[in-house]
């Protein structure tokens, strides 16, 4: 029995797609407020209903960053505000330690001091919004 090379073409494809990797998934956050330390500094992530809002303070600086959480496609978390014409962008990548480190995207001096930054980990959930 002969197999012409247009069914073998259109079984390899199909074994390419099915084989594959899909986008990778967000992972998730739940709802509530999350200690964080940051590099020269503390702060709060909090998380409610689809908005973000990182709070760091040092011993001479402080400063936030709010905006709506966003998925991308590699599986990681963003948000991000403008001000004044600054624009701050943070991603939130979960490790292979089990940590989410926050990973500023773009210069976001001018939202927190010279002093300290938004890079930084998120410690633990220390309670739920509703």
């Amino acid at each position: 029995m002969k197999i012409k090379a247009s069914y073998i073409g259109l079984l390899a494809a199909a074994c390419v797609f099915f084989s594959a990797p899909q986008d990778l998934q967000a992972f998730e956050l739940s709802d509530g407020s999350y200690e964080t330390d940051q590099d020269g500094g503390t702060g709060t992530l909090k998380v409610f209903q689809g908005q973000a809002v990182l709070r760091i303070k040092g011993k001479e600086c402080s400063g936030e960053v709010a905006g709506e959480l966003k998925p991308l496609s590699d599986g990681q978390l963003t948000f991000s505000q403008n001000l004044d014409g600054n624009h701050c962008a943070l991603v939130l990548r979960d490790s292979t330690q089990g940590l989410i480190k926050i990973m500023p995207q773009q210069n976001c001096s001018k939202f927190n001091g010279p002093t300290c930054s938004f890079f930084g980990v998120v410690k633990k959930h220390t309670f739920v919004q509703h």
